[in-house]
């Protein structure tokens, strides 16, 4: 083997390490604020309202027409979630989140989430990789739809790469994060 060839593995498996380490700090993130559970989980049910007979409306004799919802065209922050990824106070980015946020991290488990619980997770993703390059353009996402993680860089999506070389994908509803993707590394992906 030569020396240029050590280096490159000996390069590999620092890389490799470093990034197992940064999978446990998540997955100990996750569990410590409840994300993740070990063990039988309680059912959560949905309560329903109960509808007595008194209480059952007559049809009418003309249909009420059902208002159409509005779509709205929220545009998501991107200055603010790059200035929350590189390391901004976690206390303002609360109104950039859905209540509920899918959260993935590549080649481990995913979870849906509180805003608290997705705001703890992405500060820690950004504090251990930044500064972050966000949001990469559309040519630099183009390769990460075809992988295996696909179905998070749709159309819409924002991108971003930390120095490290960590991967980042936000999806939207009506302006607010409402799923991320982590990876500690795009070969991941």
């Amino acid at each position: 083997m030569s020396d240029v060839e050590g280096r490159r593995t000996f390069r590999a498996w620092i890389i490799a390490l470093i990034s197992v380490g940064v999978v446990l700090a998540i997955v100990a993130v996750l569990f410590a604020t409840g994300v993740l559970r070990v063990g039988p989980q309680e059912p959560t049910e949905t309560p329903r309202p109960s509808v007595s007979a008194s209480e059952t409306p007559e049809p009418s004799a003309t249909p009420t027409p059902t208002p159409t919802p509005t779509p709205t065209a929220a545009t998501p922050d991107l200055a603010a979630i790059g200035a929350m990824l590189n390391g901004g106070d976690p206390a303002t980015f609360g109104p950039l989140i859905a209540d509920q946020v899918a959260l993935a991290v590549a080649a481990s488990e995913g979870a849906v989430v509180s805003r608290e619980q997705a705001v703890e997770a992405i500060s820690t993703y950004g504090v251990q990789g930044a500064p972050w390059q966000f949001p990469l353009d559309e040519a630099a996402v183009e390769p990460f739809r075809s992988g295996d993680y696909a179905t998070y860089f749709p159309d819409g999506v924002a991108v971003g790469r930390s120095a490290g070389g960590a991967i980042v994908a936000f999806q939207f509803t009506d302006g607010l994060i409402s799923s991320v993707l982590y990876s500690v590394s795009e070969d991941l992906l």
